[in-house]
């Protein structure tokens, strides 16, 4: 006997520009073009709850393989995502001298989950220098910037939450952004796209391990994410195959084949690769947009 089985039961994706509800009468959705790059810039506002992305802006940048371009290209990649992070902080942050903490989610020692901890080592950090070299402090922007690399409670015993509302209680930043590795639905997004957004984060929930929600309504401190996806669920692939044949009804046998591919995730060949560049993008968009300049 078939039954027909409801996509978001096998269908895992981060990307709000894959979600169920995208586009909607609950969305406003922009697509324009930042120095040369596709962008789509996408407001959720669900009010009945319906809706497995949160509410807040969405900003999807089509960055592309920027293992692949030339220092010109890189240069432009660099500018585009310093500029569409900046469109999602708020204008009383530019009015205060409060510190920025960078928080880098995810494993170093698993590649496909390694984006955050990688962008940790480009990021300049200068809170530290305030006091003691008050003078380089000054030639580097005069903007605080501090960096938590959180690893995975699995290693640590802490969750990343608890690691960032001690250090924000400690420093008391301005601004949160958390950078993390995001699953995808559509293999051609896979490394080439970058996400932006003022919803907040739940570190693993891309990959069934949902964590505590890290975002303004929980810390009171605005956040901003930024994520890259580097893998997606193999149940996603088999489900969107099946899909594509007219299959909509699937028996107990497929049932079973979509049920024992939830656990598995798929990933580029050339992950390493991809996202070690994917990183220092995102790092150097950092570095620009608080410390001013862009180097490559």
């Amino acid at each position: 006997m078939a039954t027909e089985v409801k996509p978001n039961e096998y269908v895992r994706t981060d990307l709000a520009a894959e979600s169920e509800h995208f586009p909607s009468s609950n969305t406003s959705v922009r697509e324009y073009s930042e120095f040369g790059f596709r962008v789509c810039d996408a407001v959720f506002e669900d009010t009945e709850g319906h809706s497995s992305v949160g509410n807040g802006r969405y900003i999807t940048a089509y960055i592309g393989s920027p293992w692949l371009f030339d220092r010109r290209k890189s240069r432009l990649a660099i500018e585009a995502v310093s500029a569409l992070l900046k469109r999602l902080i708020k204008e009383d942050f530019w009015r205060s001298s409060a510190p920025v903490l960078t928080v880098c989610l995810g494993n170093r020692h698993i590649t496909a989950d390694a984006i955050g901890p990688l962008c940790a080592d480009k990021i300049i950090v200068t809170r530290h220098l305030k006091n003691e070299k008050r003078e380089l402090f000054n030639s580097l922007g005069s903007r605080e910037l501090a960096v938590l690399t959180t690893g995975v409670t699995g290693n640590t015993g802490i969750e990343a939450f608890e690691m960032i509302s001690a250090c924000a209680k400690k420093i008391r930043p301005g601004l949160i952004i958390c950078i993390d590795a995001l699953t995808a639905r559509n293999v051609d997004r896979l490394a080439s796209a970058i996400q932006l957004s003022d919803a907040g984060i739940s570190p693993g929930s891309g990959v069934g391990n949902s964590r505590p929600e890290i975002s303004y309504k929980t810390l009171g401190i605005p956040v901003v994410s930024i994520g890259v996806p580097t893998v997606v669920q193999s149940s996603t692939l088999v489900y969107d195959a099946l899909d594509k044949a007219g299959i909509k009804s699937f028996s107990r046998s497929l049932e079973d084949v979509l049920e024992n591919e939830k656990s598995f995730f798929v990933t580029p060949k050339n992950t390493d690769v991809a996202v070690q560049s994917q990183a220092e993008i995102i790092a150097k968009a950092i570095n620009r947009l608080f410390l001013g300049f862009c180097e490559l």
